[in-house]
């Protein structure tokens, strides 16, 4: 991805926020300055310099981290946004206003993010592109986070090998990733 970070359509639109945030946050009243008025400038110039900053890295992960970033700071300025009109200190049409700007920001965001990242794509369901390895590797990271034991899952997948006849010898399985002893 060729140009600076000023040629990013993203990065214009954030810059185009910061300005619609900084305009709107003017009229906040004078005892939240280093409140919300505060914390949505922040934010706002979060999103601009996380697209720079990402830009003038020498990845595209790097780029494509600092813009996901840059999205997070765009979903912290639409909530600060909602608190601040729950409170009175935006009109409805400003509130509005701002929520449109931050969508847009989020789209061209999610764009490039996905542009850079690439497509998932998964082997072909006969392909025996997936050692057994990665395959209860990547399984077990899943059925851990879902809670279910990992010897069960290492079973389960050995299993489905052996009905493919994709199965090594024993000692070819991995042994679990973490191993939790009792006390010595």
């Amino acid at each position: 991805m060729g140009g600076t970070y000023q040629d990013l359509k993203a990065w214009q639109v954030a810059m185009d926020l910061v300005i619609d945030v900084y305009r709107n946050t003017a009229e906040f009243p004078r005892e939240e300055r280093f409140g919300l008025t505060s914390q949505l400038r922040r934010a706002a110039v979060s999103v601009a310099s996380n697209i720079a900053e990402g830009k003038g890295r020498f990845s595209n992960r790097e780029l494509a981290q600092f813009l996901a970033q840059a999205r997070g700071s765009v979903f912290e300025i639409e909530t600060q946004v909602v608190i601040a009109f729950g409170l009175g200190f935006l009109s409805a049409k400003a509130k509005q206003e701002l929520l449109d700007r931050c969508a847009e920001v989020g789209r061209i965001l999610n764009g490039l993010i996905k542009s850079l990242r690439g497509p998932l794509t998964l082997p072909p369901r006969n392909s025996r592109s997936l050692e057994p390895e990665a395959c209860w590797r990547s399984a077990a990271i899943l059925r851990w986070s879902l809670g279910a034991p990992t010897a069960e899952l290492r079973n389960r997948t050995r299993r489905l090998h052996q009905n493919r006849g994709e199965v090594p010898g024993r000692d070819a399985w991995p042994r679990p990733i973490l191993q939790i002893r009792g006390p010595a």
